[in-house]
Parts: C-alpha cells; structure tokens; sequence
C-alpha cells in the first residue's frame, strides 16, 4: 500500500492562543473525512488507514491535539475540552471544510 499524503504545519489562533498545528492531508473529489484522535494516539494513527479502499478518493484531514507531538500553545491554562471543540472548529475553517465525515 502506498501512503499518499501530504504533512502540513499551519497556525490557528483559538480564544487569542496561537497554536501551530501539525497536520496530514490529502486533496480528491469526494466528501473529506476529519480524524479526530484520543489523548493516547497522533494524527499517525490515521496515516495507515486512508491508503484502504474504503477512502479511495477521499479528502481526509487529521491533525495532532493540544499536547501531543507538534502542536504546541504559548500558555496551556485552557486545555479544556471545550477548548478541543473550538480548537477543531478553527482548524476547520482554516481548511475550509464546510461538509465532512467524522
């Protein structure tokens, strides 16, 4: 299986956070599918599954959570879960995403 996709490093400010949010991506035709992982998994989980037949020419979009690997913000004091939740909005609206699977 060949993994195809694209690793992307953006900034999404959240409640006047920055966050640098390290992503991986790939463009198609059909509906995006967003991953969204738990606390003990990465955006790499997801890196294997997208090359399955299932998502053949699917948008996907997966991207690391406040804590883990990349994504860092300059203060932590908010890492609430609606702070997640706003925090997945925003980098849905960087993206563009206006329809999607989750």
């Amino acid at each position: 299986m060949q993994i195809e996709f694209v690793r992307t490093l953006f900034s999404v400010n959240v409640e006047n956070v920055d966050l640098d949010v390290a992503a991986i991506h790939r463009g198609r035709e059909l509906f995006p599918i967003v991953f969204l992982h738990g606390f003990d998994s990465t955006k790499e989980d997801y890196a294997g599954i997208v090359c399955y037949p299932a998502f053949t020419g699917h948008l996907f979009l997966a991207y690391d959570a406040l804590g883990v690997e990349k994504l860092t913000a300059r203060t932590c004091r908010r890492f609430l879960f609606f702070f997640l939740m706003k925090t997945a909005l925003g980098v849905l609206e960087r993206v563009k995403f206006e329809r999607f699977y989750h």
